[in-house]
């Protein structure tokens, strides 16, 4: 197995008049909160989102990991939609301290480029 070096950046925002929002009018748009999501569902955003960036931390993961990691009331789950097609994610964890912090965050491939990210990011960090 090949190894690589991987560097993970942590960005904070103390204040929320930091954020310069970037949302979407398409009415194709739609970003939604996952409530039971499918551990199938969930695996294959996460596949799809991070191939291209090497996720494998959760690649080992059962359903029953999938599903007991979903059900913790700290986290939540937010689907990206362009017409009706998945398009990205999001997971949000609540921490102790009253942060928040982005879990994950992410496009499908076949969306990256085409101005959706910044809607995302938004609804993500709002």
């Amino acid at each position: 197995m090949t190894t690589i070096e991987v560097t993970r950046t942590y960005l904070e925002m103390r204040d929320h008049s930091d954020l310069q929002p970037a949302h979407s009018d398409d009415p194709r748009m739609q970003i939604e909160q996952l409530q039971d999501c499918a551990p199938s569902f969930y695996r294959q955003l996460y596949v799809e989102v991070g191939k291209n960036y090497h996720w494998i931390d959760r690649l080992p993961w059962t359903d029953e990991e999938i599903a007991a990691h979903l059900a913790q009331l700290e986290i939540s789950l937010w689907l990206m939609t362009y017409d009706r097609v998945s398009a990205g994610y999001f997971e949000l964890r609540r921490c102790e301290d009253g942060s928040t912090e982005i879990a994950y965050f992410g496009l499908l491939p076949e969306f990256i480029g085409r101005g959706f990210g910044k809607h995302l990011l938004t609804s993500a960090t709002e």
